[in-house]
């Protein structure tokens, strides 16, 4: 007997969980008052085992398809990434998968220690993260820290105060006269992505902030299909705010995506990205850079195979 193809088998199985669930349940995350040994299924906590958990990645282990999982807006940030994978994450037309935000936030920064500064020369200070990624940068009060393009140590006095840059392995920062490292907030990406998408169908994430990320703030890898962020912030990352990629399906809608350092938006492979009433902030970067996939902002289309490089490319705004 012949067996189904490997795609099909996929949708049968989002037919089957859609069937046998009408309705999705509510689950509740609290990074103050939850506790992950919890059920997630009250607001509040009531008895031993029920109430919110304390990270959004349990409550999301404990989701089924067509869940509703609700954040707490605590006025703490969530220093976590999360993943959403597979049917179990998913929903349907009727029921989506939905994440509501509540306007927290979800960061992806860490505190550099002020033991970590080293003098390099006058006002100048260095620092060697111990897992240095090409995107790293460093946050100067909860925002992303002016950074200078420097080849060289022999030119670091172009760094004015307040400003870094990457040389090599190291990290710069010029404090103003005076002071010294712990004068400042000063933090750097920990987290290599805030919110993964794979594998999903129908989820929907709703008014979350999204910060501080060493790549992007929101990736739709691959297999995304017909997801939407609705009201969501993306900003101060590392390569981009969103990034969509292979196959995957997403339509951006009254978001606003900005202050990220290599694109604000980002497609690739043969993804299909909608954009609609969202402000693409070009700030620190273009507003898009595509390598391949299709975009729509606006109703304006704008089309890229994967293959072609984007080196010179009038989609790529300067």
């Amino acid at each position: 007997m012949r067996r189904a193809p490997f795609h099909l088998i996929g949708t049968i199985g989002f037919i089957i969980l859609a069937a046998s669930q009408v309705d999705g349940r509510d689950l509740y995350v609290n990074n103050l008052s939850g506790n992950d040994r919890n059920n997630g299924q009250l607001a509040e906590q009531s008895a031993p085992g029920e109430g919110p958990t304390r990270t959004i990645q349990r409550v999301i282990s404990l989701a089924s398809f067509g869940d509703r999982i609700v954040i707490a807006n605590t006025g703490e940030p969530y220093r976590e990434c999360i993943s959403l994978q597979t049917s179990r994450n998913s929903g349907s037309v009727s029921f989506p998968f939905v994440i509501e935000g509540n306007g927290a936030i979800l960061d992806g920064s860490g505190v550099i220690p002020v033991e970590d500064w080293q003098p390099f020369e006058a006002d100048i200070l260095a620092y060697r993260p111990s897992k240095l990624k090409s995107y790293q940068q460093v946050f100067l009060d909860g925002r992303p820290a002016e950074r200078i393009a420097i080849s060289d140590r022999s030119s670091l006095n172009k760094l004015k105060p307040k400003q870094y840059c990457r040389v090599g392995q190291e990290l710069y920062f010029r404090v103003e006269a005076g002071k010294t490292p712990g004068d400042y907030d000063l933090q750097q990406s920990v987290h290599r992505a805030g919110i993964t998408l794979y594998g999903v169908q129908n989820v929907h994430i709703r008014n979350l902030i999204v910060q501080g990320f060493q790549i992007d703030g929101i990736s739709a890898s691959d297999n995304a299909f017909d997801c939407k962020l609705v009201g969501v912030t993306a900003r101060g990352n590392g390569r981009s705010g969103v990034n969509v990629g292979g196959a995957s399906k997403l339509m951006i809608d009254s978001c606003v995506i900005g202050d990220n350092s290599t694109a604000q938006l980002r497609t690739e492979g043969w993804s299909t990205t909608v954009v609609v009433s969202t402000e693409l902030l070009e700030s620190t970067a273009p507003a898009f850079e595509m390598n391949g996939g299709k975009l729509k902002i606006d109703g304006e289309a704008k089309f890229r195979p994967p293959q072609i490089s984007m080196s010179k490319s009038p989609l790529h705004r300067p």
